[in-house]
């Protein structure tokens, strides 16, 4: 059983009010059990796996791969969301993470080199991300990345790097293999720069499956079934790279609370509610990250399989993600936009429709796209995939 620390204090909590079976101890499944239990309903956690509290973190991190949930050792990032609703809902958690060590990384710490414009905004104060105290070793200056697919920090001045190649791509499958995926990485000289100051301390973590997918449990109108509610994963999965997960669970979870509270009583009705707010609070996301992801696909299978061009299908006076982040290297407001809708502090129909932000971007793209960090040709690749071990 988890241990999860003194209540805050305040007012005792209601007596009980549901008898509710949490189905997974995952992040989520953990977190809405303690939000649940706290507001006074009865709550027991279900969880497949056999689970014992670690005697310290560096045990927890080293046993903290699970079968039946391998994203566990990827890279997580507490986003704008998860932060203010942890902040709100879970003080206490809050302050725990900063007891253990955790600081905010301002938006400034992670702009590019690129950025000219590092002055703050109005706003910046939300766009934070917890980051943990680093000791580095001597040499170490790996420098920033816009993209959080490539690089994650982590404790202990640790840092985990990922390739995300096209699944169809299968010249890839050699990067299994501890030295093709170092290979790989030395032919991008910033990670190169990193692996000269680095020592691996686990071997290399295979992901796949990575689908956007949205489930909803309202079909024309009418609940599909009753007393069974879903946040997280299961309403719905995006594209990893974004680290939105946590942040669309944690939504989830708070609206699940928030509409039990409303609606006690009532379950056609609790499950019409979670739906709306599922529809204001996670589809908008879910179409955002689909259609990113098919122009982002449909370029890559071009440029990297032969495919057709894509034909450009966006609207006339509206921005797309892919624009925005082409802009973010060298200019400091689509860099804050994108790490706004990254985030879900800001929704993606009035970013992408602000009318000053759309002639801006359009400005700065129209002198070509601005130099990207320096990659390696499609020989240089294939010479090092191809290597033997």
């Amino acid at each position: 059983m988890p241990h999860w620390g003194r209540r805050p204090a305040g007012p005792s909590p209601p007596e009980v009010r549901l008898r509710i079976a949490v189905i997974g101890g995952s992040a989520g499944g953990l977190t809405a059990a303690l939000l649940l239990a706290r507001a006074g309903h009865a709550v027991t956690v279900l969880e497949v796996d056999h689970l014992e509290p670690a005697a310290d973190v560096e045990t927890a991190a080293a046993a903290g791969f699970r079968a039946a949930a391998p994203q566990i050792v990827q890279p997580h990032v507490l986003l704008t969301t998860f932060q203010e609703i942890l902040r709100e809902r879970l003080p206490d958690v809050d302050a725990g993470l900063r007891d253990a060590g955790a600081v905010e990384a301002t938006l400034q710490s992670q702009m590019p080199p690129t950025l000219a414009d590092r002055s703050p905004a109005p706003g910046d104060e939300r766009l934070v991300l917890p980051d943990c105290p680093r000791r580095p070793r001597p040499g170490w200056s790996p420098g920033s990345t816009s993209s959080p697919s490539a690089s994650g920090g982590g404790d202990n001045a640790t840092m985990q790097l990922v390739v995300a190649p096209l699944a169809a791509d299968r010249r890839f499958a050699p990067a299994r293999r501890e030295a093709v995926f170092t290979a790989v990485l030395r032919t991008i000289p910033l990670y190169a720069s990193w692996l000269d100051v680095m020592d691996p301390i686990t071997d290399v973590v295979v992901m796949g499956g990575l689908h956007n997918t949205l489930r909803r449990l309202v079909v024309d109108g009418r609940p599909v079934v009753l007393g069974l509610h879903a946040v997280g994963d299961a309403v719905c999965t995006t594209n990893p790279t974004f680290g939105r997960g946590l942040s669309m669970t944690m939504r989830g979870i708070v609206d699940l609370l928030d509409v039990l509270t409303a609606h006690p009583e009532d379950p056609p009705g609790q499950v019409l509610a979670l739906d709306d707010a599922v529809g204001r609070h996670i589809a908008p996301w879910y179409a955002d990250q689909c259609r990113t992801d098919s122009a982002f696909l449909a370029a890559l299978r071009h440029q990297v399989l032969g495919a057709p061009a894509p034909v450009p299908t966006q609207p006339a006076n509206r921005l797309t993600f892919g624009q925005l982040r082409a802009a973010a290297p060298v200019d400091a407001d689509a860099f804050r936009a994108v790490w706004r809708v990254m985030g879900m502090e800001g929704h993606p129909d009035d970013v992408y429709t602000d009318a000053a932000l759309f002639a801006h971007v359009r400005d700065v793209l129209a002198g070509g796209p601005p130099a990207s960090m320096p990659q390696p040709s499609h020989a240089e690749l294939e010479r090092v995939l191809s290597v033997a071990v």
